[in-house]
């Protein structure tokens, strides 16, 4: 299983300051909130994302690692869950609309990602409704190939290949869409897309 993410300070490019912490089931009224926003009801759930009766079992110890982020006065607006399958691992990201465009979701996402990698997976499985810009901007700004499919008919699923190290993004991360949309890529061709 993954080592558990740490709590540290994390200062948004638009020069916001989040706390990044492991969440537990004692977080689970916060996260439920946050799911209500970002995921209405009585939408049928996505595929790849938690329905409202998963999210106790999504933070308890045995399912994988959650991570809360917190703005000023512990105010959650974003989480990311990570579980891990052997040599892969899904995450799924949630961010409330208002931090979606401040990078918040490319920092949750790299921090997962940085602790997939350090457990030794080989492969991140990102789930998406469509139309999700900020998830597209974060997985295009790890770097990583990836390739682009359908989860079902309103989700969409990022499959990244993880390798060896994080590499480093190409610029400031700033959340506002400036950079280019992913491009899908054959998991066959090691470097394209890079």
């Amino acid at each position: 299983m993954p080592p558990r993410p740490r709590r540290r300070r994390v200062t948004l490019p638009g020069g916001e300051a989040v706390t990044l912490r492991p969440a537990t089931a004692r977080d689970l009224p916060a996260v439920t909130a946050l799911h209500a926003l970002c995921v209405p009801i009585p939408r049928p759930a996505l595929t790849g994302f938690p329905a409202r009766d998963e999210l106790s079992r999504l933070l308890g110890p045995r399912a994988g690692h959650s991570l809360l982020a917190e703005a000023a006065a512990k105010r959650p607006v974003g989480w990311g869950a990570l579980v891990a399958d052997g040599p892969r691992s899904d995450a799924v990201l949630l961010a409330a609309d208002a931090w979606k465009d401040r990078g918040l979701v490319t920092v949750l996402l790299r921090t997962l990602c940085r602790t997939t990698v350090e457990a030794g997976c080989e492969a991140l499985s990102v789930y998406a409704a469509d139309g999700d810009a900020a998830v597209q901007r974060a997985v295009a700004a790890l770097g990583f190939p990836h390739a682009v499919g359908r989860a079902d008919a309103r989700a969409t699923v990022y499959a990244i290949r993880l390798t060896t190290a994080i590499p480093s993004a190409p610029g400031p991360v700033d959340g506002t869409g400036a950079g280019r949309a992913p491009r899908p890529v054959p998991f066959g061709r090691p470097g394209d897309g890079s």
